[in-house]
């Protein structure tokens, strides 16, 4: 599914900072009890509470109010990624936005793969 060019207009991908967490909470608090269980929380707030750790976690601001959050980490040797918490706003399931989150962690990834490989290949 493509993402709708209306759906991206004025989509601001950035890191996460600590003003955003409760916001975050709030999306995660929206996908329980589908995609997340409730006893999961403490740990994504942990999480939050950690950041940015090992992990890189960013934020999609839409009209100042965040609507999508995920996060990437490479493993020691910079050939493995992994995706973490990766979450879009309830109301915007269908539209195309998780897709576009998962594909912009994975070239971030790759990028960040890339460097790697090239400064210590």
């Amino acid at each position: 599914m493509p993402v709708a060019p209306e759906l991206t207009r004025d989509l601001v991908y950035r890191p996460y900072s600590v003003a955003d967490k409760a916001s975050c909470l709030k999306l995660f608090n929206g996908n329980v009890p589908a995609y997340f269980a409730q006893s999961e929380g403490s740990e994504f707030e942990q999480f939050l509470d950690d950041c940015p750790g090992t992990w890189s976690y960013d934020v999609i601001v839409r009209s100042d109010f965040i609507v999508a959050c995920g996060g990437y980490a490479l493993d020691a040797h910079g050939t493995t990624a992994s995706l973490c918490w990766g979450m879009v706003d309830n109301a915007l399931h269908g539209t195309g936005l998780g897709r576009l989150l998962t594909m912009a962690r994975l070239r971030l990834a790759n990028i960040l793969e890339t460097r790697w490989y090239y400064e210590n290949g």
